[in-house]
């Protein structure tokens, strides 16, 4: 087969390989392949591949609250996140307990100190709400 790599409709040169290998690349640019397999004598053309910027990173889990566990002597947990948010410490019964509010990083949050479990419940600042249980013993 033979590999035609064309970069804003203009032919890339490099010698009929079915990789592309450049580091000239730009945003906004598009990338076709023509190939044209073994015995045929057409090529049949990609889509455009647009080259963009990276993307921002996406946390699968902005913000996390460990250990899962905690002593009523020592009734806290710790708060680690990757952006800003407001939190919500219920007890077991679901009454509010605390708020406060966290930016990136880590911090302390104080959990009832009562045999049982309760709930932190973390809102990013762009809306992702998670619900952490707790078990206090």
């Amino acid at each position: 087969g033979n590999y035609a790599w064309y970069i804003n409709d203009v032919p890339y040169s490099n010698n009929g390989s079915p990789y592309l290998y450049t580091n000239t690349l730009k945003r906004g640019d598009k990338v076709v392949l023509y190939a044209t397999r073994v015995g045929e004598s057409y090529a049949i053309p990609t889509a455009p591949l647009e080259i963009k910027a990276p993307e921002p990173n996406v946390f699968d889990n902005p913000v996390l609250v460990y250990p899962t566990s905690t002593s009523k002597a020592h009734a806290r947990v710790k708060l680690k996140a990757e952006t800003d948010g407001t939190y919500k410490v219920y007890n077991a019964t679901g009454q509010l307990f605390s708020t406060g509010t966290f930016t990136f990083g880590e911090q302390v949050v104080e959990v009832p100190a009562a045999s049982g479990c309760c709930f932190v419940q973390t809102t990013t600042a762009d809306g992702d709400i998670k619900t952490t249980k707790i078990i206090v013993y």
